[in-house]
């Protein structure tokens, strides 16, 4: 068995069949240019396991990263290995189907997370004034940000599930962008100390603006204007106004949030 190896931004694995980013290894499952079952996922595991002890502090970013590709790996594995009950037997179509949009979602998370990591390095999301002292620990109450991205990824389904009944015929631009959504998320606080989450979507909501609703919250989150709450076990999270939000009078100019 190999080691794991980080080469810049990238983790790479060593297996029998395989030899290179886990990134890689997921899209080749997927366009059917790599056997699944050919593939060791436990000895990928074991490596990306002793790689974690080696580091210094733990990276979260790559412990989700890799928890997220293994995930789907197991999944399209699972499905390929083991015989399914007859009652239980689904359209292979129906099959693909899922599994291409559980891999366009975590692509898509990914993209969006570094997007807003790029644009936080340049200082061109969101340019705070001078006199604003910017913290940037989050606050979250009996939420984990899994929790959160858990809460995303079943808006991203169910969206998915309604896109699936409509034809598409024409491309449709975003009617929301992250700075909208910033302001919308602002001005309904003006009024209430705290909105439900369910709330920041419309029933016609798409995937792009389900993206640019979390990258909003993200942003809120980082710059302490609001925190997130959750006051029951598998209760709905709430977004509540942060200790930096004071009376809401803050500037929220276009060119200050990048739109």
């Amino acid at each position: 068995m190999g080691m794991i190896q980080r080469a810049s931004e990238e983790v790479k694995v060593h297996l029998t069949d395989f030899d290179g980013p886990i990134d890689l290894l997921l899209q080749l499952v997927r366009e059917h240019k790599l056997d699944i079952k050919t593939v060791r996922l436990g000895d990928m595991t074991a490596q990306y396991l002793s790689f974690l002890n080696e580091l210094d502090t733990l990276d979260l970013d790559l412990a989700s990263e890799f928890i997220e590709v293994g995930a789907i790996l197991v999944e399209i594995k699972s499905k390929q290995i083991l015989p399914k009950p007859v009652e239980e037997e689904e359209e292979p179509e129906d099959s693909e189907a899922l599994l291409r949009q559980r891999l366009e979602e975590y692509a898509l998370f990914k993209d969006a997370s570094e997007d807003l990591k790029t644009m936080d390095e340049v200082g061109r999301y969101y340019r705070a004034p001078a006199v604003m002292k910017v913290n940037t620990n989050w606050k979250l109450d009996g939420v984990s940000f899994d929790d959160l991205t858990n809460a995303f990824t079943a808006i991203l389904a169910r969206v998915g599930e309604n896109a699936a009944k409509i034809e598409k015929t024409t491309i449709k631009l975003d009617r929301f962008t992250v700075a909208d959504k910033i302001k919308d998320v602002v001005t309904r606080l003006k009024t209430k100390d705290r909105i439900r989450f369910s709330q920041l979507f419309a029933a016609d909501i798409t995937r792009s603006e389900v993206i640019n609703t979390f990258l909003a919250v993200l942003e809120l989150l980082k710059r302490q204007l609001v925190t997130c709450q959750q006051t029951q076990m598998f209760g709905e999270i709430e977004i509540v106004k942060g200790g930096a939000f004071g009376d809401g009078n803050f500037d929220l100019t276009d060119s200050e949030f990048g739109a």
